[in-house]
């Protein structure tokens, strides 16, 4: 623009006489709207190429929300699907194509972690460990399918919206959690009272890894039931309980918890709670609640962990009623356990030899009855014994060591 008004004003002056100045304005003031609508449709020009850049960087470089995030390479199930000539996807490669971009979204069988010894484990079935240094208010409980984000380019157009892939990477997609590596051997600790007096304790921590049920206490009964703890699990109702003894004003029948559960867990030192449940509202804010509480309590090491599917095994499983915790924690450690011991699961109110016994090894609970319960026990009793005898677990049930034995040493 500034071009052209000095051009003008340069061929005004060389005028040597005011009837050619005249005769002249026609054509200086049409060279004059000539530049100057060639000004504005340069200028235009250059503005939609910077807004078109921009708005290309923003779409190239944006996460998608949740656990969506691009990964650094392509899942071997797309890239079966594009031909052998395009390279491996990472987001440089792909600048100089196009901005437009093709988000595809996995659904995905297993989940794998090479962090994790490169363990494999069905998402169903996941148990997500969050990251230590991770603030509970961070704590999404993200249940959405991972998202790819690829160049709009020939080779991608055919790729439907969504995918079945066999595999998909913690590493790429929920970038805040871990995966339990392989473990060796396995023992998950039931609450049944036929575990008085049994004599148990040193065989549960003999184990590699030991997984509990419901924060049931530990302090008193390690004679019968071993201190080891690595996995801490539990359902709703425990939630609930635990999360509301932390309010400012707790109803009476749950002021007894917090110090229980508190103490209990810090005790566990570095064990891993685990909610395996449903963490739709309310039930996402009693465990950022509990998360917080557990770690503000004595500066507890303990970490936190969520499963990315509710776990529910009984159409699997042929149950007919609900499974129990101790079912569902049995299934999932057939994940990563090499091989699996069961103590404290014997559903009946009198042993082999017709003695009574408690519901759980710390409490009578005389008015439980197992035949009206939601659960089906005896089912999944006869179940466990049927693998038991196949050699697929061991069904611990009677006596492990006898009280006598240990010399009248206590716990």
């Amino acid at each position: 623009m500034l071009f052209c008004l000095l051009t003008t004003l340069f061929m005004v002056l060389h005028e040597s006489h005011e009837s050619s100045i005249k005769a002249s304005a026609m054509i200086h003031s049409k060279f004059l709207l000539l530049c100057l609508v060639v000004s504005l449709v340069f200028s235009f020009l250059v503005t939609a190429m910077l807004i078109k850049r921009e708005l290309w960087s923003c779409n190239t470089s944006r996460e998608v929300p949740g656990p969506a995030h691009i990964p650094a390479h392509i899942p071997a199930a797309i890239h079966a699907e594009l031909p052998s000539a395009l390279p491996k996807y990472t987001p440089k490669k792909f600048d100089k194509f196009t901005q437009k971009m093709k988000e595809v979204t996995l659904q995905c069988k297993n989940v794998c972690s090479e962090r994790a010894d490169d363990i494999c484990v069905p998402l169903d079935l996941a148990i997500f460990i969050y990251r230590g240094d991770l603030p509970a208010e961070q704590h999404t409980y993200d249940r959405q399918k991972p998202i790819v984000r690829l160049p709009l380019i020939d080779a991608t157009k055919h790729l439907p919206k969504s995918m079945i892939v066999n595999e998909c990477l913690v590493e790429d997609h929920f970038r805040d959690v871990q995966l339990l590596p392989h473990q060796g051997s396995c023992a998950i600790v039931g609450n049944s009272g036929i575990l008085l007096g049994s004599g148990c304790g040193t065989a549960i921590d003999a184990h590699d890894f030991v997984i509990r049920a419901n924060l049931a206490p530990i302090s008193g009964f390690e004679k019968d039931v071993g201190h080891k703890a690595n996995l801490s699990a539990f359902n709703t109702e425990t939630l609930v309980w635990f999360s509301s003894s932390l309010l400012e004003n707790p109803k009476p029948e749950y002021v007894q918890y917090k110090d229980r559960y508190l103490n209990h867990v810090h005790s566990l030192n570095d064990s891993i709670v685990w909610y395996l449940k449903h963490l739709r509202p309310p039930h996402d804010d009693m465990f950022r609640n509990v998360t917080n509480a557990i770690r503000h309590f004595k500066n507890s090491k303990a970490r936190f962990a969520y499963s990315w599917k509710p776990i529910s095994i009984e159409k699997k499983w042929n149950l007919s009623k609900r499974g129990t915790l101790g079912f569902d924690m049995f299934v999932v450690a057939q994940t990563f356990c090499t091989s699996i011991s069961l103590y404290g699961f014997y559903p009946f109110h009198k042993d082999s030899k017709g003695k009574s016994i408690p519901h759980h090894y710390y409490e009578e609970m005389p008015e439980f009855s197992y035949q009206e319960s939601s659960h089906d026990f005896s089912l999944e009793y006869k179940k466990l014994q049927e693998l038991d005898a196949k050699g697929d677990l061991k069904h611990v049930v009677g006596v492990c060591k006898p009280h006598a034995e240990d010399h009248g040493h206590s716990s």
